[in-house]
C-alpha cells in the first residue's frame, strides 16, 4: 500500500526508475484484483463513469487531432496512470484497513529519504560551475509530502523536542527549495504548512500570528536566496513610451518565469476548436507556448488551462466533475489527527499545479488520487458502503 507514495520518489531519482516502479505497481495491483476476484465495477459509481467519459473523450480529441499517433499514445499512458486510482480502492476495500495511521507513518519515512535525497543532491552539486538547479534538483515530491514527515515526527517525539525538530525540518527544506531556484516547490510547500496551521491551531489570533510569519519568511528566502527574487529589489526605469501596465506584465513574466506569458498568450490564442481543444500532448504544436528568445514549454503549466487547451470545454468540465466526485469524500473524512495531514497535501499539489504541473503529471494523476483513496479508506467514509 506504500508503492504509490514510493513512485514519486523514484521518479525524483530519475524518470526511468519512475516508470519501471509504476510499470510493476499497475501489475501487481491488476494480478492482486484478478486473483482475489475484486475486480468488479468501482464501488465510487460516480467518480468510475465520469472517469470512462473523460477517458472517452480525450480519445476521440486525440483521434482527429494534428498528431493523432502521439496524442493516443500520451493519452493511452495518462489512463493507465489514472486507473491505478481504482485498482488501489479495490485492494484497500480487500485489505479493510481499520486505522491508516501507520500507512501515513510510512508514507512519512518515504518522505525523508525524498528529504534525504535532495539535501544530498544539493550539497553534491553546490558550487559546481554551470550547474543549473532549475532542471537538475526536483524538489517537489519533498514539498509535498512533507506533511507525512511532520505526522511522523510527532508521532515519535514530543514536547519542546518535537517542536524543533519540526521547525529546523521546515526550514531546511524551505532553503533547499529556494536553492533549487524555483517557486513552484517553495508555493506547495507554503500551502501545505498554512492548511495544516489552520487546521490544527486552535485560536485565530495564533493562526493569524504563524501565518504571517510564515508568509514574511517565505518572501525574505525568496529575496536573498531566489535569483529571480531580486527582481523585486531590482530599480529598472520604465523605457519610454511604454506603458505602467507593459512594465508590471514584463515583471510578472519574469518572476514567474514567462508563465504569465504563456497564459496570456494561450488566452489570446485559444485552440481553433475551443470546445475539443488540440489533443493530448500537442500544445507545443502551437504558438501559445512559444516565449520568444527564452523558447518553447511542452504545455501551459496551468492545470485548468492545460485541460482546456488539449482536450476542450467538454473535457475541462468532465475533469472538474471527476475531483469533485473523489473530493466530496474528503469533505466527510473526520479524524483529527489525520484529516489536516490529507488535505495539506492536496492543497500542496494542487497549488503547484496552478504554476507548473500538467494534469497527466504523476503527482496530479498518481499520487493525487491516491489521497483520495486514502480519505475514502478511513472509518467514517467507507468506500465498500458508501457510494460517490
Amino acid at each position: 500500500m506504500l508503492a504509490p507514495a514510493l513512485i514519486p520518489l523514484l521518479f525524483q531519482m530519475g524518470r526511468g526508475l519512475g516508470n519501471t516502479g509504476f510499470v510493476l505497481l499497475w501489475l501487481v495491483m491488476l494480478g492482486i484484483c484478478l486473483k482475489q476476484r475484486i475486480w468488479k465495477a468501482p464501488a465510487w459509481s460516480a467518480s468510475g463513469i465520469l472517469w470512462l467519459m473523460f477517458l472517452a473523450w480525450g480519445a476521440y480529441s486525440a483521434a482527429v487531432s494534428i498528431a493523432p499517433e502521439a496524442a493516443l499514445e500520451s493519452w493511452l499512458r495518462y489512463g493507465l496512470i489514472g486507473s491505478l486510482f481504482f485498482l488501489t480502492v479495490r485492494v484497500m476495500q480487500y485489505a479493510d484497513m481499520p486505522d491508516i495511521d501507520w500507512l501515513l507513518r510510512g508514507i512519512g519515512w518515504i518522505g525523508l529519504l525524498s528529504f534525504g535525497w535532495l539535501l544530498g543532491h544539493t550539497l553534491l552539486t553546490y558550487d559546481i560551475p554551470g550547474f543549473k538547479p532549475e532542471f537538475n534538483l526536483r524538489g517537489l515530491v519533498p514539498a509535498y509530502l512533507a506533511p507525512f514527515v511532520l505526522y511522523l515526527i510527532s508521532c515519535r517525539m514530543t514536547g519542546t523536542v518535537r517542536v524543533v525538530t519540526m521547525g529546523v525540518y521546515s526550514v531546511v527544506l524551505a532553503v533547499l527549495l529556494v536553492h533549487a531556484n524555483s517557486l513552484t516547490e517553495l508555493l506547495a510547500l507554503a500551502a501545505a504548512l498554512s492548511v495544516l496551521i489552520v487546521m490544527r491551531i486552535a485560536t485565530l489570533r495564533a493562526r493569524l500570528g504563524l501565518l504571517a510569519c510564515m508568509l514574511a519568511a517565505v518572501v525574505a528566502l525568496i529575496l536573498v536566496f531566489d535569483p529571480a527574487g531580486k527582481l523585486l529589489l531590482s530599480t529598472e526605469e520604465t523605457p519610454a513610451g511604454q506603458s505602467q501596465q507593459g512594465d508590471w506584465l514584463q515583471l510578472a513574466d519574469r518572476l514567474s518565469s514567462q508563465r504569465t506569458l504563456i497564459w496570456r498568450q494561450a488566452v489570446a490564442m485559444p485552440p481553433p476548436l475551443p470546445w475539443l481543444g488540440v489533443g493530448p500532448g500537442n500544445v507545443s504544436e502551437y504558438p501559445p507556448v512559444q516565449m520568444g528568445e527564452h523558447g518553447s514549454v511542452k504545455h501551459l503549466h496551468n492545470l485548468l488551462l492545460d485541460v482546456w487547451y488539449e482536450i476542450g470545454f467538454v473535457g475541462l468540465a468532465l475533469y472538474l466533475a471527476l475531483l469533485w466526485s473523489q473530493f466530496r469524500v474528503a469533505l466527510r473524512y473526520r479524524n483529527p489527527l489525520s484529516r489536516p495531514v490529507l488535505f495539506a497535501v492536496t492543497a500542496a499539489i494542487l497549488s503547484a499545479s496552478l504554476i507548473e504541473q500538467s494534469y497527466r503529471s504523476y503527482h496530479l494523476a498518481l499520487f493525487l488520487p491516491f489521497v483520495f483513496a486514502l480519505f475514502g479508506s478511513a472509518p467514517g467514509t467507507r468506500i465498500s458502503r458508501r457510494r460517490v
